[in-house]
């Protein structure tokens, strides 16, 4: 049997209390002080990377604080320097604070998307194996997106007994 873990209120979190419910930043060389030292403290619960493959790294984070469970949104968009177009380096970070039900939203969407990529690579990969060369990095994605997936529906299973307001109006109209 498990228990769950016990957490404090928003209001009294040593964390969150310092991190508005949005923080917007266009920076390179110094970092606003909440992505210095409140940022790093929160829980990565889920993580995707978009590479260009040239010069531009978008990230996407879903974070939980380990004192009182506030869920936040967090997206780089990290584009190096361009000698050719003289675009100088530029950081863009995004923090938002999510409510319990737009986490369960954004999961389930993941878990949806995640779901139909995992089908069209299967699809794929069905199709091409005699000519692939490239097994191994197929082997490697299908892995992320079974991660993902798993991660995913590791932190729904947690929040829609406590948060679901769609299954918990069913239950109380029986």
């Amino acid at each position: 049997m498990t228990t769950q873990q016990e957490f404090i209120s928003l209001v009294d979190c040593e964390i969150c209390r310092k991190i508005t419910d949005m923080e917007c930043v266009d920076a390179y060389l110094k970092l606003p002080d909440v992505f210095q030292f409140e940022v790093p403290k929160l829980l990565m619960i889920i993580e995707t990377k978009k590479d260009d493959g040239r010069y531009c790294l978008m990230t996407s984070r879903l974070l939980k604080c380990p004192l009182c469970a506030t869920y936040f949104y967090y997206h780089s968009h990290d584009q190096d320097w361009d000698s050719i177009d003289q675009i100088s380096p530029q950081l863009s970070l995004t923090l938002i604070r999510y409510s319990p039900k737009r986490v369960i939203e954004f999961l389930k969407d993941l878990v949806s998307s995640t779901n139909k990529a995992l089908s069209a690579f299967h699809v794929s990969s069905k199709e091409n194996t005699g000519t692939r060369t490239d097994i191994p990095e197929m082997l490697m994605k299908e892995s992320e997106l079974s991660n993902l997936l798993l991660q995913a529906n590791k932190e729904l299973d947690l929040l829609k007994p406590v948060y679901d307001l769609e299954n918990k109006e069913k239950l109380t109209k029986l």
